[in-house]
């Protein structure tokens, strides 16, 4: 009897163990699959926020009409700052301006909060708060990234933080502050509510140590009855641990549905189901290097649609947004599988042509603006004309790199549209 109660006492002891170690372990894993998830939605939304900001910077800031909502920025000290469009009060939104603008809204849709810091703001509302000043220093110091689970707010939020480099734009508004190309300039914190998260958190949590709690005694109370049917406890022990992997499996799955949701919005444009710009330009790269290797023809088709604004200004933006969609659809019944097509900025689109020269690419962009031309996009029961002009560009010997094939297409789309538009020229 009692060698009996000191096998059963040795064997309950291990099972403690187990039973704590296994909850300790599910309890981890819950915790930092919340944590990859909410780095992930962070990385996500302050990416589209430095692709925003890239745009803006690549195009010298943009200018919007003057709004209540929109007043003339009194921290943006350049010359033609303001601009009088025939009576139209006009001012320039810059990267940081369009950025506070994004805040507003996200905050306003979403609650989510998007803060651009610096140790050095010329706003003093941008001033970094500890945690933000804390994380611009370890950018400094190398880090590419934060995160925190916040519970010092009226509700719990998680923040996540990443720098912003100088670039070459950058430079025309803040080379005065001793900045150099490279440098950090500061960072973009993401705030988002933690309410719901947590709540789920807790849910699995709470889940998770109930049916560690129910495993814990009922093999506890099979084990007290004799040591002889420890054969059946151990079966039941089995069967919860496959029941415990099933929950892990089913929440690491998830997990990876997440990540793949959250890489295809990186690279293909909402709007139109194609890739976007940093989608393009990731296969792209690779295609140049392998046609390079083995001296295949490659090229490059640009195309912008021909006064789109007007259309814009006229049928309003759903409309746009409808004449866009045509053009990626028709534009795709035309190209081949192998042929990368993406929406490259606004209404300007590129092709990669693999296998095809300078003067294939052309007959290829005029058969796309001969149907772009001969089929006006319906919307709402109103005709819309869709007229494009095309630069084609074909690889040559002495490009360095895809950016300078591109470069020569660019600027052949600008000659199609200073001699006329609606026509195709070759760079």
């Amino acid at each position: 009897m009692m060698r009996s109660r000191a096998i059963y006492l040795l064997l309950a002891a291990l099972w403690t163990a187990i039973a704590g170690a296994s909850l300790f372990w599910n309890l981890r894993q819950i915790e930092h699959s919340i944590n990859v998830t909410m780095r992930e939605r962070g990385r996500a939304l302050f990416t589209f926020t430095e692709i925003v900001r890239e745009w803006n910077a690549r195009h010298g800031g943009v200018y919007v009409p003057v709004t209540a909502g929109t007043p003339p920025n009194p921290y943006l000290e350049i010359p033609n700052r303001d601009l009088d469009a025939g009576g139209l009060a006009l001012t320039m939104v810059n990267p940081a301006y369009m950025t506070r603008q994004i805040a507003e809204i996200a905050a306003a849709r979403q609650d989510v909060t998007l803060h651009l810091t610096s140790l050095n703001p010329i706003r003093p509302a941008n001033k970094a708060d500890p945690w933000e000043t804390e994380s611009l220093q370890s950018f400094e110091a190398g880090a590419t990234e934060r995160i925190k689970y916040d519970r010092s707010g009226a509700s719990p939020s998680f923040r996540y933080m990443a720098p912003l480099y100088v670039t070459k734009a950058c430079l025309k508004c803040h080379a005065k502050q001793g900045y150099h190309e490279g440098d950090v300039r500061g960072g973009i914190s993401v705030t988002m509510p933690a309410v719901d998260i947590v709540r789920d958190q807790r849910r699995q949590t709470e889940t998770v140590i109930v049916l560690h709690l129910i495993g814990y005694l009922v093999v506890l109370a099979l084990g007290a009855t004799t040591v002889a049917t420890m054969g059946r406890h151990l079966r039941t022990v089995e069967g919860m641990r496959v029941a415990q992997a099933g929950i892990i499996e089913r929440q690491t799955a998830e997990l990876r549905s997440a990540n793949e949701q959250l890489a295809k919005v990186a690279h293909e444009d909402v709007l139109t189901g194609i890739f976007n710009r940093r989608g393009f330009l990731a296969i792209a790269d690779g295609l140049w290097h392998r046609t390079r290797r083995g001296g295949e023809h490659l090229s490059v088709l640009m195309f912008d649609i021909d006064h789109f604004k007007r259309t814009n200004d006229t049928y309003g933006h759903a409309a746009g947004d409808a004449v866009l969609k045509a053009v990626a659809e028709r534009t795709n019944c035309m190209l081949r599988p192998a042929d990368v097509f993406a929406r490259y900025g606004g209404e300007e689109f590129i092709v990669l042509l693999n296998g095809t020269d300078g003067d294939r690419a052309a007959a290829i962009a005029n058969r796309i603006r001969n149907a772009f031309a001969t089929e006006a996009v319906i919307h709402e029961d109103r005709a819309i004309g869709l007229r494009a002009s095309f630069g084609v560009a074909e690889a040559g010997p002495d490009d360095p790199d895809l950016k300078a094939v591109i470069d020569r297409a660019d600027a052949a789309l600008y000659r199609a549209k200073a001699e006329g538009r609606n026509r195709v020229e070759k760079g």
